[in-house]
C-alpha cells in the first residue's frame, strides 16, 4: 500500500514539474496557455463551457450543433 502511495506521489510531483516547465516555455515564447481545472474536465457541460469561454476571450469562432435544426451554428 505504501508503495502505491509513493508511486502516486512521484507521478504527481513529476507532473507539477512538467506543468511548470510548460508554463515557463509558453511565457518565454509568447504562447497563450490556458489551464482548465481537472474538476471541469470530469463534467462534459463544464468542460464545454470552459472551452467556449476561452475561445470567446481570444476571439475564436466555434461551432455548436443545434438540436432544433439538426445543423451546426457558428458563434
Amino acid at each position: 500500500m505504501a508503495e502505491d502511495n509513493s508511486y502516486a506521489s512521484d507521478r504527481f510531483n513529476r507532473q507539477i514539474k512538467y506543468d511548470d516547465r510548460k508554463r515557463q516555455y509558453c511565457e518565454q515564447n509568447g504562447i497563450s496557455l490556458e489551464c482548465i481545472k481537472y474538476t471541469a474536465s470530469n463534467d462534459q457541460e463544464r468542460l464545454e463551457k470552459a472551452i467556449k469561454k476561452i475561445l470567446k476571450e481570444h476571439g475564436y469562432k466555434y461551432f455548436v450543433e443545434s438540436e432544433k435544426h439538426d445543423d451546426w451554428m457558428v458563434y
